[in-house]
Parts: structure tokens; sequence; C-alpha cells
């Protein structure tokens, strides 16, 4: 298992891969760090953002409810892309 500093590691710079439309490759990005690191909530939303971004709502729903069961702060702004 990676350590905690990994996941945080490999979420710094992805955000970039979403902005540029490169969905495919945050999902991938993205799912590694939360993989690596569950508590790294801005990854997850994140990778729920790119779900949703490729159309998969179902994915960016679940990554909602992680979020809204851990109480994150970024569980509201998942929910307003969710919902708009």
């Amino acid at each position: 298992m990676a350590a905690p500093d990994d996941g945080l590691a490999l979420f710094q710079g992805r955000a970039p891969l979403l902005e540029a439309g490169k969905f495919d490759e945050s999902v991938e990005a993205f799912n590694t760090a939360v993989n690596s690191d569950p508590s790294l909530d801005k990854a997850r939303y994140n990778l729920g953002r790119a779900y949703m971004k490729l159309n998969n709502r179902q994915m960016a729903e679940m990554q909602y409810d992680i979020l809204r069961n851990s109480r994150s702060e970024y569980a509201d702004r998942l929910f307003a892309i969710l919902n708009p």
C-alpha cells in the first residue's frame, strides 16, 4: 500500500489535465490518487467532475456519496455540478 504522501503527490498537478479536457487521463490520475489516499477529498471531487465530463453520472454520483458520507466540504460542490 502506498504511503499517504504518495496519494498527495499523485494528486498535485492533475487538475490541469481536467481543465485541458483530458478527461480519461484525469479519471485515471484522480482514481490513482484516491486509491492511494482515500482522504484526498479534492481529488475525489475532481474525479467526480471528470466523470461528469465523460457523461458518466453514475460514477460521479458514487464520488458524491463518498464525499457526503465523509462530511466533506466538497460534497456540496459536487452536488451542484450533478444538479445544475
